[in-house]
C-alpha cells in the first residue's frame, strides 16, 4: 500500500496531509515487467492443465501469446535479429497448423518486419493476436473487443484482454506538462511530449520521494506499511534513494532477520530534522505467534477474500494504529513542541 501521513510546519500552523505516487520509468522496461510476470502466469497454468484434453488447443493460444508479446517488445529495435528469434518460436508452434490464417500472417509479417516502422510493427502485433484469438480461442474478434469469450470463460478472459491492452500499450502514458519548459534543469522532465509512469510500488513501494523535498518541511512522518515481504524495505530503499540525491534522512540502522520476521508494532526514527514512526501491519503485538500464518493468508496476489478473511485483516489494520495511538500523540506533541 502506498500511503503516506506527514505533518508538514506552513509557518503558523500544521498541515497533515496523505500522499501517493508515481515515478518516472522507462516504457519498455515497464511492459518488460509486465510482460515477465504474465508469462510466469501463462506457463503455471500450461503445466496445472496439460493433461486435460479439453485445454490442448488453449495452451496452444498461451504459447502464441507469449511469443507475440516477446515479439511486442522488439519493434522499437533497429536490428531485426531478436524478432527472428520470435518469429521461429510462433513458426514452431504453428507447424501442425499450416492451414490457418494465423501461419499464413506470421509468415507474411516476418518478411516486411526488419523494413517496418515502429507503427506498423505495432499494428502487425496487433493483426496476430487478432487471428491467434480467432483460431485457436474460440474467440470472435470484433473492432471494439467486448472480452466476451465462450470455452473456458475466466481464465481466457483474463489472457485475452491482458495480452490485447500490453499490445495497444496505454498505461502509465500520459501528457509532460514539463515538455520544453524553460528553467526545467533536469533534462528528462522536459525532453519528451508524453512520458511513462511506474506505480510507486515498483520504485520505493512508498510517497517519500515526494514528501522529502525540503520546500514541504516535513518534520514527521508516520509510516503504515502493508507490504508483502520484509517489513523494512521501504524505509532501507527510502534511505539508499535519500543518499544517492543528497536528501536528509534518519539513520535507520540495520534489521536483524529476527526483526524482519517478528517486527515490533512501532519503530521511531529520529535525526537531521526528522521523525519517522513506521508501523508494519503484521506485527508480534496484533498477530502474536501468527505473523507467517497471517503473511500467508493476505499475499500481494491474492485475488479473493472470504469474509472472514476481510473481517481479519480490517481487526488487524484497526489494532495497527489503536495498539500505537499514544506513541503517535507523544511524538505529534513532542515534535510541535521542539519546532515551536
Amino acid at each position: 500500500m502506498k500511503w503516506t501521513n506527514l505533518f508538514m510546519s506552513n509557518h503558523d500552523h500544521w498541515d497533515k496531509v496523505g500522499l501517493w505516487g508515481s515515478a518516472l520509468g522507462c516504457e519498455k522496461a515497464i511492459m518488460k515487467a509486465i510482460i515477465d510476470f504474465f508469462q510466469k502466469f501463462l506457463n503455471r497454468w500450461k503445466e496445472d492443465n496439460s493433461a486435460v484434453e479439453e485445454y490442448q488447443k488453449y495452451n496452444i493460444l498461451s504459447d502464441l501469446y507469449k511469443y507475440l508479446l516477446e515479439l511486442r517488445l522488439c519493434v522499437s529495435d533497429s536490428s531485426a535479429s531478436s524478432a527472428m528469434t520470435n518469429f521461429d518460436a510462433l513458426e514452431n508452434t504453428l507447424k501442425n497448423h499450416r492451414s490457418t490464417k494465423s501461419y499464413a500472417a506470421v509468415i507474411e509479417i516476418r518478411q516486411v518486419w526488419p523494413t517496418a516502422d515502429v507503427q506498423t510493427r505495432e499494428n502487425k502485433c496487433l493483426k496476430l493476436w487478432e487471428l491467434f484469438s480467432n483460431d485457436f480461442g474460440d474467440i470472435e474478434v470484433t473492432e471494439t473487443p467486448s472480452f466476451e469469450v465462450r470455452g473456458i470463460g475466466d481464465w481466457l478472459r483474463f489472457i485475452y484482454k491482458t495480452t490485447y491492452y500490453i499490445l495497444r500499450w496505454r498505461w502509465g502514458s500520459t501528457r509532460n506538462f514539463l515538455y520544453e519548459c524553460e528553467g526545467v534543469k533536469i533534462p528528462e522532465l522536459k525532453e519528451k511530449e508524453i512520458v511513462s509512469l511506474i506505480d510507486a510500488g515498483l520504485a520505493i513501494n512508498t510517497a517519500y520521494p515526494l514528501i522529502l523535498h525540503p520546500a514541504r518541511n516535513v518534520k514527521l512522518i508516520l509510516s503504515f506499511d502493508f507490504s508483502s515481504g520484509d517489513p523494512f524495505e521501504t524505509l532501507r530503499k527510502t534511505a539508499e534513494y535519500c543518499k544517492i540525491n543528497g536528501i536528509k534522512f534518519p539513520d535507520i540502522g540495520d534489521f536483524t532477520k529476527e526483526e524482519k520476521d517478528k517486527p515490533k508494532d512501532c519503530y521511531i526514527f529520529r535525526g537531521n530534522g526528522l521523525t519517522v514512526m513506521h508501523f508494519p501491519l503484521l506485527n508480534k503485538v496484533n498477530c502474536q505467534d501468527k505473523i507467517n500464518k497471517y503473511r500467508d493468508m493476505f499475499k500481494t496476489f491474492k485475488m479473493s477474500y472470504t469474509g472472514e478473511e476481510i473481517d481479519t485483516l480490517l481487526s488487524l489494520a484497526k489494532k495497527n494504529v489503536t495498539n500505537v495511538q499514544k506513541k503517535i500523540v507523544d511524538e505529534i506533541k513532542r515534535t510541535v513542541a521542539s519546532s515551536s
